[in-house]
């Protein structure tokens, strides 16, 4: 059996004997890996080197070992983030409400009152979205976390 891992992700790999020298896909991220020889040319004396660590790689912030993904593009480790999105229509219909509350606010004395600060509250809630994001702590990259 020989042990190796991908380059391009460090998933620990290993294959028969008969497929060295073949090419092989990664199980973590698909990238096409040539599976290496064996060294069986040692001489009888030398000693057989011992197998090759399995090449995993654990990002962990708590002492529960909790995973993180890791950026495809630096290898860095990515945290989660939230990015902020609106149509101009949207952004501009809570302005307009805003507006309207604050209007109702400074000219109707009672119902005003009450009415008022309950629109100025909704058009501050319309017209945005909030997405839930991976953010690469190194090169910034980002990628939706569904």
């Amino acid at each position: 059996m020989i042990y190796y891992g991908c380059p391009k992700c460090e998933t620990p790999m290993s294959s028969p004997d008969s497929m060295a020298g073949r090419k092989e896909s990664c199980p973590g991220c698909g990238n096409v890996v040539i599976v290496p020889g064996r060294t069986d040319t040692l001489s009888a004396t030398t000693p057989s080197p011992p197998p090759p660590l399995p090449m995993i790689r654990h990002v962990t912030s708590s002492p529960a070992r909790r995973a993180y993904p890791v950026c495809q593009h630096c290898g860095a480790r990515m945290r989660k983030s939230h990015i902020g999105r609106g149509s101009c229509l949207a952004i501009l219909i809570g302005l307009a409400t805003i507006c309207v509350g604050v209007i109702m606010l400074i000219v109707l004395p009672v119902i005003g009152w009450i009415i008022g600060p309950a629109m100025i509250v909704i058009g501050l809630l319309a017209g945005g979205k909030r997405s839930k994001v991976w953010k690469c702590t190194q090169c910034g990259i980002v990628v939706s976390r569904a």
